[in-house]
C-alpha cells in the first residue's frame, strides 16, 4: 500500500524487546478496513531482533525509529508523535491488537460528532488466563457524563491507551507524555486532555485486546508505581484542591492493589508533602473508603448476578406496584438504576443529590435533600453507605417509603419476601 503525506491516522507504537510478539500487533494494523494510516514503530533500545522483524514487513506506511538507549515508553511515544503527520493520533502497544474495524469505527465517530477524543473498552488477557474488561462495565454506562468523568478522573483510570484516538489539535494544545513517569502514563495523559477541556466520546464497542507480558509496566514494583501516582497527584495538586478531590484521590491511589507492598517510609514522605505533615485525615478517609468500596462492589456484583439470571429491578417495582420513584444519589449506582428503568413501567420522577449544582442530571430534575420533595411512591437511596443518615435527614420532607438499594437487592434474592 502506498503511503500518504497526510494520512488520516498516525499509529504510535513503542516497543522494547518485543520481537517475539510485535508482528502480531502490526498485523492487526495491516488488517484494518480503513487503510489511510501511517504506523510509526519506535524501538526503544531493544537488545533483541526487533529491527529485523520490522524490516521484513514490506509496507511503505510503516516508519521505523531506532533509539540507541532505552528511555521508556513515554519518551518513545513522544519521539513518534514528533514524526507523526496524521489528522488523528492513535496508540497501540506492541503486545496488543485491534479489531479490523477499529480505525473505521473511530473515523465514523469523528465524522459524526464534534468530539476531540474517542476511547472505549479493552479486553485485557492475563498470563494466568483471566480476562478483564477495562474500564469496568459499570463505568462505561456513566462515561459520557462529563461531570461524572471529571469527578472520577483521579480515583480510577478510565482509559486503556490502546483504545484512545485524539484529534491532532489536542496534542498540539496539551503536549505529549510525561517522561518522568514509569507507569500510569495513560492515566496522566488522559487526565491532561480532559482538564484542558477536550470533548470526548466513550464508544461501548470492544475493539481492543490487550495482553499482559512478564515485562509489562503492569508488573512494576510497588515503590515505582507509588512514586508515579504521587507525581500525578503533585502535578495536579491545585486542580484537586480546587475541586475538593485531593483526599479522595490520594486515598484511591493508596488503596490500589499494585502499591500494597510499597515501602511505608516512601509513602510517608510523600504524604507529609501533600498534607503539610498532617495526614491523619487521609488515613481515616482510607478506612471509610475501604468500607464504602466493599459495600459498593458487593451490591454491584449481586445486582449483575441477578441480571444474568434474568431478574431486574424493574421486576421488583412491578411486583410492588410502584409506578413512580425518586433516586437519591447520582453516582454509579444511581445512574445504573435510572438506565435500567428506562422504558419500564416504573418512572424515575426526579433525582436527589446533596452535591448537585445544576437543575437537571442526565435529563432528570434534580432536587437538594433539604428541599420539600414532590410525592412519589418510593425513594431509592443508592448512596448505600450513608443510608440511615440520609433516611433520617429526608424523612420529614417526603411521605414516600425510603428504601436502600441494598434492601431491594436483598429482597430480589429472597424472591420478594417483603
Amino acid at each position: 500500500m502506498t503511503k500518504s503525506d497526510s494520512p488520516t491516522f498516525s499509529v504510535i507504537m513503542p516497543s522494547y524487546n518485543r520481537a517475539y510478539i510485535i508482528e502480531r500487533a502490526i498485523d492487526s494494523v495491516l488488517a484494518q478496513t480503513f487503510a489511510d494510516w501511517e504506523l510509526i514503530v519506535v524501538d526503544d533500545g531493544s537488545t533483541d531482533n526487533t529491527e529485523s522483524v520490522i524490516e521484513d514487513i514490506k509496507d511503505e506506511r510503516i516508519h521505523f525509529i531506532k533509539r540507541s538507549k532505552n528511555g521508556g515508553a513515554c519518551a518513545a511515544r513522544n519521539a513518534a508523535l514528533k514524526k507523526s503527520k496524521g489528522k488523528y493520533l492513535v496508540f497501540l502497544d506492541s503486545d496488543n491488537t485491534w479489531d479490523k474495524e477499529y480505525l473505521h469505527k473511530r473515523k465514523n465517530v469523528f465524522d459524526n460528532s464534534a468530539c476531540d477524543i474517542v476511547f472505549g473498552y479493552a479486553l485485557i488477557k492475563h498470563t494466568d488466563g483471566k480476562e478483564v474488561l477495562w474500564p469496568p462495565k459499570w463505568f462505561g454506562v456513566c462515561a459520557n457524563n462529563r461531570d461524572y468523568l471529571e469527578s472520577k478522573l483521579f480515583m480510577l483510570c478510565p482509559l486503556d491507551l490502546n483504545t484512545l484516538a485524539i484529534n491532532r489539535s489536542c496534542y498540539i494544545r496539551c503536549g505529549g507524555f510525561d517522561e518522568q513517569l514509569s507507569c500510569a502514563q495513560d492515566w496522566d495523559f488522559f487526565s491532561k486532555l480532559i482538564m484542558e477541556g477536550c470533548s470526548f466520546y466513550f464508544d461501548e464497542s470492544v475493539l481492543v485486546e490487550g495482553r499482559i507480558q512478564k515485562n509489562s509496566i503492569y508488573n512494576l514494583a510497588s515503590n515505582i508505581r507509588w512514586k508515579s501516582y504521587a507525581r500525578i497527584i503533585q502535578k495536579n495538586y491545585d486542580y484537586l484542591i480546587e475541586k475538593g478531590l485531593l483526599t479522595d484521590a490520594v486515598a484511591s491511589f493508596l488503596m490500589r492493589p499494585d502499591v500494597k507492598d510499597a515501602d511505608e517510609k516512601i509513602i510517608e514522605e510523600d504524604l507529609n508533602w501533600i498534607f503539610d505533615g498532617n495526614h491523619k485525615e487521609i488515613l481515616q478517609k482510607i478506612r471509610i473508603d475501604l468500607k464504602k468500596n466493599y459495600q459498593f462492589y458487593n451490591v454491584l456484583t449481586r445486582w449483575l448476578a441477578l441480571k444474568q439470571k434474568g431478574m431486574s429491578l424493574s421486576d421488583y417495582f412491578k411486583k410492588m406496584d410502584i409506578k413512580e420513584i425518586a433516586v437519591y444519589g447520582m453516582k454509579e449506582l444511581g445512574i445504573l438504576l435510572c438506565e435500567e428503568l428506562k422504558g419500564s413501567e416504573t418512572k424515575v420522577a426526579y433525582v436527589i443529590d446533596k452535591n448537585g449544582t445544576i437543575d437537571t442530571v442526565n435529563g432528570y430534575r434534580l432536587y437538594n435533600p433539604n428541599e420539600l420533595l414532590p410525592d412519589v411512591d418510593m425513594i431509592v437511596v443508592t448512596a448505600i453507605y450513608y443510608f440511615e443518615e440520609i433516611k433520617a435527614a429526608i424523612s420529614s420532607n417526603v411521605y414516600a417509603k425510603i428504601i436502600s438499594l441494598t434492601s431491594i437487592i436483598d429482597e430480589l434474592e429472597q424472591g420478594y419476601h417483603v
